[in-house]
C-alpha cells in the first residue's frame, strides 16, 4: 500500500496535492494494537506495522494522517449497534464535547501538559471492519488529525432495478 502510493506521489505531485483515502488503521503512523484489556482480538495478529509508518518516512512532512473515529453507530452489514465507547477511551471523550463532527488539528494542541500527555497516552477505541472489534491507541503518536463523527450509520443497497 504504501509503495503505491508512493509511486503515485512522485508522479502526481508535481500537479497538485493528492488525497489518499483508507481505514484509519491501515495509515496510522505508529504500531497498530488489535484488541484491548476488555476486549480479545478477533484477528490473528495482536500487534502490526501499519502502511502510515512506511508513509511517514518517505514523505516525511509532506503527509497528514487523518485517523477517524465515532460516538455510535449501527453495523455496515448487519445493522446491529455498534459497541459501546469505552467510558475513558477515546470515542467517550470526543463523543462528550456534544459536536456531531469535527476535525481537530493534533498538531496545534500545546507540546507539555494534562491535554498532550492525554492524547500522548494509549487509550482504546473502535473501528475495524464493522466497529465490533477494538484496538489500542495513542493518538498523537498515530495521526496528525483525527475526524470525528458522532453517529454513523450504513448505506443503503443500491435498489435492482
Amino acid at each position: 500500500m504504501a509503495s503505491n502510493l508512493e509511486w503515485v506521489y512522485q508522479r502526481e505531485s508535481p500537479r497538485g496535492k493528492i488525497l489518499f483515502f483508507a481505514h484509519d488503521v491501515h495509515v496510522q503512523t505508529s504500531v497498530a494494537m488489535f484488541g484491548s484489556p476488555k476486549h480479545r482480538s478477533i484477528w490473528p495478529v495482536q500487534q502490526s506495522r501499519m502502511a502510515g509508518m512506511f508513509l511517514r518516512s518517505v514523505l516525511e512532512g509532506n503527509l497528514v494522517i487523518i485517523g477517524t473515529h465515532f460516538g455510535r453507530g449501527r453495523d455496515f452489514q448487519t445493522s446491529d449497534a455498534l459497541l459501546p465507547p469505552d467510558a475513558n477511551g477515546m470515542d467517550a471523550l470526543l463523543a462528550s464535547l456534544s459536536i456531531p463532527q469535527f476535525i481537530m488539528d493534533l498538531r496545534e494542541l500545546p507540546s507539555s501538559g494534562p491535554l498532550h500527555e492525554w492524547f500522548n497516552t494509549v487509550h482504546e477505541t473502535r473501528g475495524l471492519g464493522s466497529g465490533k472489534e477494538t484496538r489500542m491507541e495513542a493518538p498523537l503518536k498515530a495521526y496528525d488529525a483525527i475526524l470525528f463523527i458522532d453517529t454513523i450509520t450504513p448505506t443503503p443497497a443500491p435498489q435492482r432495478r
